[in-house]
């Protein structure tokens, strides 16, 4: 029996796909788990802060990766592509950085601090109490990731950055499939670059792109197929994204109108694919709705922080907490009485000075086309202030190029998906003010868009200049048979994970408080890998989250956007363990703080007796500080 040479190429071709995926794994591992002071350490920090020279070279291992046709350049552009994401958590761990969601590289700080607590509450079986409540599908996906790891912090910021990182991954093989591997290599670089200054952090945004990188993958296939399972799940996946952070919502009646439109047949327009769409898009918001209902705070209502928003808007452009300084009685509302009178302000302010609005609308749009450090694609920046806006200068001239591509061909439907959905965010831009986040962070759903746009717009140029051999398109097979799996799978996690959590969760048995005299007592949670060692500076080691020299520590925590928390942080002496610990009584996060030696290594429900921080910034922020932590019997 003879083997025909076609076959033969086939299996050679899938062994080589299967081997660089196993590779990519296990770059991921080594990455993740290096502790060396050799090239993967200065690497992952320039992979997490740098740009000048990271731009480029990034740019450069993702174009001739994704050049390699067949399954071979699609293993190779895994390999390349974990790596460059796993090195953007690896630079957190090894440089110990303090960012507005991060402490040290690892512990949860401001809004992180919240959902990871609420997390928390629902593996406890108990529902979200903050402003976990307004995301309940992405606190809800923190708290399943957690239940994987074993409340393993380390190991759940890996999670979550794997996640999205695969995600963005298929949506670029998408493009590449179609538009070869140029503009598929520069929208995987711009997901790249908005994301990584959230690796490690749990926040929305890991779900948002996640999830929407998935839904524009669907679509970009749909497009391509005109198959209906793939345009509409794009769409319910997009929906999704939009709920879990929300942003530019006017994507989605953007996408409705391309449904209709790409569906006409002999028609101009197919108003039964666009209401199918529309059903789609309702049942995504259902969705949330219920898993609001069931998981959230009656006390909190969904999207509510929109009336701080509007209202800086509507008087002239103004920040988000405008509303409570002209208006400081509204801080004694709940949420919800307090967003119902903050537009009720919002609208008589329109009243009287329409003028204040129109000022407020064109300041946002200012700032999403050309302010720095707001606009599009301000997140490709970095060190050198010329370097950042060339390359964001070269983004809108590609975008442009995008415009006048679907211009040139507005039958594409690839290019009516892409034009209609930046409509979509540019009507959006009032509505999602980008001056009250800085970078387009409430964008994050959207971003595969605005990714693939100027990747568009290359892939034309190129065309027109006669250069096609630069981006050769994929040679061998077609649609990538991981996505539909995954999608289903992600979307699944986010959808009945939490809901099974909630069922088979119960809070822990209460544990009497018996301290010494004149201690007080307090029963947390102690999870693995989630507390920094903080050593004397006699100590030789290399620092590394979660072990510090004392004084790394006291100037990186000066970093914090909250300079009085960093106050009190710069006060806890050597040796000390420092967490921020879970109370399951109240619900709340514990900052804890203690001798190192009396730390239980093994972590779970302990008691800590010792003293809560007395000044005002320590009792804000809830310090307390430990002489004696005792392990308790979870069971």
């Amino acid at each position: 029996m003879t083997v025909s040479r076609s076959k033969v190429i086939s299996w050679l071709s899938i062994f080589a796909e299967l081997l660089l995926a196993g590779l990519a794994l296990a770059a991921v591992f080594i990455i993740l788990t290096n502790r060396a002071p050799n090239l993967l350490r200065p690497l992952s920090i320039a992979v997490r802060s740098a740009f000048t020279l990271v731009f480029p070279l990034a740019g450069v291992g993702l174009y001739a990766a994704m050049r390699l046709p067949g399954r071979a350049g699609r293993g190779l552009a895994w390999l390349v592509g974990l790596a460059l994401f796993s090195l953007a958590l690896a630079g957190l761990w090894a440089g110990g950085q303090n960012t507005s969601f991060v402490v040290s590289g690892l512990l949860p700080w401001s809004d992180a601090a919240n959902y990871y607590a609420d997390a928390q509450r629902l593996l406890d079986g108990q529902r979200f109490a903050s402003i976990a409540s307004r995301r309940p599908l992405a606190t809800g996906l923190l708290a399943v990731w957690m239940a994987v790891s074993g409340r393993n912090l380390m190991i759940t910021q890996a999670l979550l950055v794997l996640m999205t990182a695969v995600a963005c991954i298929l949506a670029a093989l998408e493009v590449r499939r179609t538009h070869g591997a140029a503009a598929a290599a520069l929208a995987l670089l711009v997901m790249f670059f908005f994301y990584r200054r959230f690796a490690g952090a749990l926040v929305s945004e890991h779900l948002g792109l996640a999830l929407g990188a998935l839904g524009f993958a669907l679509l970009w296939r749909g497009a391509g197929t005109g198959s209906p399972k793939a345009l509409l799940g794009g769409v319910f996946l997009t929906t999704l994204a939009l709920n879990a952070r929300a942003g530019a919502f006017f994507v989605l009646p953007a996408l409705l109108l391309w449904a209709g439109w790409h569906w006409r047949g002999e028609r101009r327009f197919s108003w039964g694919w666009a209401a199918a769409a529309g059903g789609v898009v309702a049942l995504g918001f259902l969705v949330n709705t219920l898993m609001y209902q069931r998981l959230g705070s009656p006390d909190i209502t969904p999207f509510a922080n929109f009336a701080d928003s509007f209202y800086g808007v509507a008087i002239g452009g103004e920040g988000w907490d405008r509303a409570l300084i002209d208006h400081p009685e509204l801080a004694g509302l709940s949420e919800r009485q307090r967003a119902g009178q903050v537009m009720a302000y919002a609208w008589e302010a329109i009243r009287q000075n329409p003028a204040g609005l129109l000022r407020g609308v064109l300041s946002q749009y200012e700032f999403f086309l050309a302010r720095p450090g707001y606009s599009l694609y301000s997140y490709l920046s970095g060190e050198n202030w010329l370097v950042s806006r060339l390359v964001e200068w070269v983004m809108d001239a590609l975008c442009l190029a995008g415009l006048l591509a679907w211009l040139r061909r507005r039958t594409d439907s690839y290019g009516t998906m892409l034009v209609l959905a930046a409509a979509g965010i540019l009507l959006s831009v009032p509505f999602a003010p980008p001056a009250h986040t800085n970078q387009v962070r409430a964008y994050a759903a959207s971003v595969p868009f605005l990714a693939a746009l100027p990747g568009y717009g290359l892939w034309w140029c190129l065309d027109r200049l006669k250069l096609g051999r630069l981006q050769p398109p994929a040679a061998g097979p077609g649609r990538h048979p991981g996505l539909g799996w995954y999608a289903g799978l992600l979307a699944t996690l986010a959808l009945a994970g939490p809901w099974v959590l909630a069922q088979a969760g119960s809070p822990p048995p209460g544990a009497a408080v018996a301290c010494e005299a004149g201690l007080s007592g307090v029963v947390v949670q102690l999870n693995p890998a989630a507390h920094l060692n903080i050593h004397r500076e006699e100590e030789f080691f290399l620092d590394w989250t979660p072990d510090f020299h004392r004084g790394r520590f006291a100037v990186r925590v000066h970093d914090l956007p909250n300079s009085d928390a960093s106050g009190v942080f710069d006060r806890i002496a050597a040796p000390s363990t420092l967490e921020l610990a879970y109370e399951p009584a109240s619900g709340s996060g514990v900052w804890l703080v203690t001798d190192g030696n009396a730390y239980p290594p093994d972590g779970g429900l302990a008691l800590a007796c010792g003293r809560w921080g007395g000044d005002p910034v320590e009792q804000r922020y809830r310090f307390f500080y430990a002489s004696q932590v005792e392990s308790l019997d979870r069971e």
